[in-house]
């Protein structure tokens, strides 16, 4: 059977999918669902409602997801190119949050995939042991509001040999997304993306990944 895994849907409509598809055996994909990512107000793909502030929301939110069942959780530990005003090179929950979600999500039995772009939201991924990883890019903060392009055009990617050994060490899987996700992108992702002096058409078409939400 083939599983298609679904890490941001708005307002649990996949989630909704997933059951209404599980009660026939209809031959169609498996679909393991998330339901909307856990983000900041105003941060990555805030837009698929799952903003939270403070520890008490964070705690509601996965206590949502637990109620509706989905399948995996999904924080976006950093921001992401398709949100405007979001910044992917810094962590967009604190060490002790992230800790708060993963230990509320994996005492309900439930996996956490984290969404890190910036390399300090990759080390809190690790630290606190989410069950996967979208990306790690391992981004840093422009000096100066001037980067250079590095992989895939994007800025200042820059991760230490400790860093990236105690990824390893963890186990924890790690989805890349190394290629390019839009024919046409929207006009804020293809501003964003000459702004870092690529451009997404120039990514390989034949490198898309599983993963999204970039």
């Amino acid at each position: 059977m083939t599983t298609v895994r679904d890490l941001g849907d708005r307002h649990f409509t996949v989630v909704a999918r997933r059951d209404a598809q599980r009660q026939v055996d209809d031959g169609l994909p498996w679909i393991v669902a998330s339901g909307p990512p856990i983000t900041t107000p105003g941060g990555h793909c805030g837009f698929l409602g799952g903003e939270v502030s403070g520890a008490d929301e964070i705690v509601a939110a996965v206590r949502e997801r637990i109620e509706r069942q989905v399948d995996v959780i999904k924080v976006m530990a950093s921001g992401g190119a398709n949100t405007v005003g979001s910044d992917m090179s810094v962590p967009q929950f604190s060490i002790e949050e992230l800790r708060l979600l993963v230990e509320q999500a994996q005492a309900a039995g439930l996996p956490v995939t984290a969404h890190a772009h910036a390399a300090a939201a990759v080390d809190q991924a690790v630290a606190v042991g989410v069950q996967g990883i979208e990306h790690a890019a391992y981004l840093v903060p422009w000096a100066n509001g001037a980067g250079s392009v590095g992989l895939v055009g994007l800025p200042d990617i820059h991760a230490t040999d400790a860093q990236l050994a105690s990824l390893a060490a963890s186990g924890i899987p790690v989805c890349p997304t190394t290629g390019g996700s839009f024919v046409a992108p929207p006009p804020h992702v293809e501003k964003r993306w000459r702004m870092l002096g690529s451009r997404a058409s120039r990514c390989s078409r034949n490198a898309r990944r599983c993963c999204g939400g970039w």
